[in-house]
């Protein structure tokens, strides 16, 4: 059977992240530039995917080379596509700089990038990328809190329709941040990233952070009268976290819900307050207006700090979270936050609808398109059984194979990363439908 000719590609690794951003871009791109866009995933029918579609421009969510998972399989089947890093993740600690860095030629010479900001446009070049391969747009993730965008969410009324909350209440949302006290922290996780002696700092700081914050959160589920909603990392398997969460704290209030439907954004735009550790997540909820607070029951270790989190309260104590949790008077907390991440991220127009302008203006030529990856390149590498991508020879690529197998041997095959990652034809047809009711 032919494979079907398609615009843009665009793939999704993870689904709370990226696909409503990415079906917004496919509605747009339809409905205003006469585009096809088609939407895969990075995690689930690879295979079927390739053999599916011939596509023009293959957008994917993250690649610093050609060890990035999938990108080999992707340029062996279409060599002849241009290729964008939609880079979903590009505000780094100090000590992540190194591995999130472009590693190959692929990725300084033959990749496109859109960039946030000229914080990362700037990275990008020191790291050897050429200037001419970088669309600074702004974050499309920020603007689905912006004008229309937000009403692309459920409603508070919904949402407490459905998971039987109580909406005159105040509800206090808790995104996460422990994935290194769960195994699932990239810069834990590799060994080449950071050093083992800031990979084990960091993930007994989590551990710590963990055990302290559960039992606040239990505490407060308890003796207010709030609605205190907890949201496990998308790589976060949900049993694992449950159990750990019972362990430390021991029973789960019933004020005290754990969710891991949908995304923070209609979480953060319902809610009254939003509290995390280091997360951006933070970031998102003053973009939204709400009172925001850093999570500090351990004190942060040094690489973990960051420009913004100076900009945030922190509370470091029980009494400072409960007060903080239940003060309706706390609006402004985070609000210089909000003023910098749009001044550094979102300058620009709706970035959403500025990478829908990007990818078009990529299909018609309009913008600088980079040369073809060199046949050559692609051939040198090789996909394993176990899904590790590695130079042919050489020995740091072969060490990196085998740190990787050993990680997957030792972390045994509990509940997925990606548990909530698998998507269907019929989830981004009815994300799209709704993306016209909202911007049609």
């Amino acid at each position: 059977m032919p494979k079907k000719h398609v615009d843009v590609l665009l793939f999704v690794e993870h689904v709370a992240r990226e696909l409503d951003v990415a079906c917004a871009v496919k509605y747009l791109a339809c409905a205003r530039y006469n585009l096809n866009v088609e939407i895969a995933s990075t995690v689930f029918d690879i295979d079927r995917t390739l053999k599916m579609f011939k596509p023009e421009v293959v957008a994917v969510p993250y690649c610093i080379g050609i060890i990035s998972s999938p990108i080999d399989q992707l340029l062996r089947e279409w060599p002849d596509a241009v290729y964008v890093n939609l880079a979903y993740e590009q505000l780094f600690r100090e000590h992540q700089l190194a591995a999130k860095a472009p590693k190959d030629d692929l990725a300084r010479s033959h990749l496109l990038y859109v960039s946030w900001g000229k914080f990362n446009s700037d990275f990008l070049i020191t790291n050897g990328v050429d200037s001419r391969n970088i669309a600074d747009i702004g974050n499309p993730v920020y603007a689905l809190y912006r004008g229309a965008n937000s009403h692309y969410f459920e409603s508070r009324a919904t949402l407490a329709k459905r998971f039987g909350l109580d909406d005159a209440k105040r509800w206090v949302f808790i995104p996460e941040n422990y994935g290194a006290a769960f195994g699932t922290d990239r810069t834990v996780r590799s060994p080449a990233a950071g050093g083992g002696k800031i990979a084990s700092e960091v993930r007994e700081f989590a551990l710590r952070s963990f055990n302290e914050a559960a039992c606040w959160w239990s505490k407060l589920a308890e003796s207010q009268e709030i609605e205190l909603i907890v949201r496990p990392r998308p790589a976060t398997a949900l049993s694992n976290f449950t159990q750990a969460l019972r362990e430390v704290a021991g029973t789960i209030p019933e004020r005290l819900r754990v969710i891991k439907d949908g995304t923070i954004r209609e979480w953060i735009l319902a809610s009254d307050a939003v509290f995390s550790s280091y997360s951006t997540s933070l970031i998102e909820g003053a973009i939204a207006g709400k009172p925001v607070h850093m999570l500090a029951p351990v004190a942060f270790p040094i690489h973990l700090n960051t420009e913004w989190h100076s900009m945030v309260p922190s509370v470091t104590t029980f009494e400072q979270f409960a007060g903080s949790a239940i003060d309706s008077r706390a609006q402004l907390a985070g609000a210089e936050l909000g003023t910098w991440a749009e001044n550094v991220m979102m300058a620009k127009e709706d970035a959403i609808l500025g990478l829908t302008k990007y990818l078009s203006s990529i299909r018609t030529g309009d913008t600088h398109i980079p040369q073809k990856v060199p046949s050559e390149m692609i051939r040198g590498f090789d996909h394993n059984n176990n899904g590790v991508q590695r130079p042919s020879g050489g020995l740091a690529g072969q060490v990196r194979g085998i740190a990787a197998r050993v990680y997957r041997t030792v972390r045994g095959s509990g509940p997925s990363d990606h548990e909530s990652d698998k998507f269907s034809d019929e989830d981004v047809h009815e994300r799209v439908t709704r993306w016209s009711e909202v911007l049609g």
